[in-house]
């Protein structure tokens, strides 16, 4: 699918509205689920939300049950400080396959979430198929300042409550190679997520609950972890990535026995969004290889 083909799709999903929801555990999630075929689900990283994958639903799910959901924290989810750390995101990850009734899936998965996906495929071989990870965290242990900062428990919560759609917008944009190349439509869809009563609170505390001053913590690294992935795995990255530099990463991904890694030129942090059809075609030819 070119680019006007996966926007008229979108767009007119958009309009019908993302608006099911599933008890998970006791927290009510909110997802969407089209196409038909093998379960491909999709996690979106720290303050994202099931949209950010609005330019690959159309064209997965052609070949494919796609589900996409708003993380716990998320978008139009519930909160539940028990699925914030690392290992208890894990959890809820292989809760919502329960949920789903999905035996085993393909998971493709982004910036923390893609720390998940990791986590998930070490330790749940059997529930995960296929693994996409998406411009990854946890690879590294260097984090941006800001990041840092916001792990601290009282400044922390006031630098992140002291967040004006501005400043939201423009660390929004730094992400990307092009950091006009985002609608006003996502960026005011963002904000409305992000400026949730408790959304705050949520994000402050996934920020604590992986990360300190020095990084990230020990316990959600996972450099030595990745070693042990033995699913079929294909690493996407942005060449430009400012987050994570790709030269650092790719020393990460070439300990990992048999992975694939894909680098997408003129991208930022943000593959699926910013370079979409060429993120659509590679990950669709790994999901369809032997």
């Amino acid at each position: 699918m070119n680019f006007d083909e996966i926007l008229s799709e979108a767009r007119a999903a958009q309009k019908r509205g993302y608006g099911e929801y599933i008890t998970v555990g006791g927290v009510r999630i909110r997802y969407v689920s089209v196409g038909s075929g093998a379960p491909v689900f999709l996690l979106h990283g720290l303050g994202e939300f099931l949209e950010t994958w609005t330019f690959n639903l159309p064209p997965l799910s052609r070949r494919y049950r796609v589900y996409a959901l708003d993380s716990p924290g998320h978008g139009l989810s519930d909160k539940a400080e028990s699925c914030y750390a690392l290992d208890e995101a894990t959890r809820f990850g292989v809760d919502i396959l329960d949920a789903f009734g999905v035996p085993s899936a393909a998971l493709i998965a982004h910036s923390l979430g893609g720390a998940v996906g990791i986590n998930m495929a070490v330790n749940h071989p059997e529930r995960i198929s296929r693994l996409v990870v998406v411009d990854p965290a946890g690879l590294l242990a260097e984090l941006p300042l800001f990041y840092r900062l916001a792990s601290l428990p009282v400044w922390g919560a006031m630098a992140v409550n002291l967040i004006i759609k501005p400043l939201l917008e423009m660390g929004i944009r730094k992400l990307f190679y092009d950091p006009g190349f985002l609608s006003q439509e996502m960026l005011d869809l963002a904000w409305k997520y992000f400026d949730m009563p408790g959304r705050k609170e949520s994000l402050h505390q996934i920020i604590r609950k992986n990360a300190n001053l020095r990084g990230v913590r020990p316990e959600a690294m996972l450099r030595e972890k990745v070693q042990r992935l033995k699913v079929p795995t294909l690493f996407v990255h942005g060449a430009q990535d400012s987050l994570f530099p790709l030269t650092e990463v790719r020393e990460v991904v070439k300990m990992v026995p048999g992975a694939r890694m894909e680098v997408i030129d003129r991208c930022g942090h943000c593959p699926q969004i910013e370079q979409a059809v060429e993120f659509n075609e590679v990950v669709m030819a790994f999901l369809n290889s032997d």
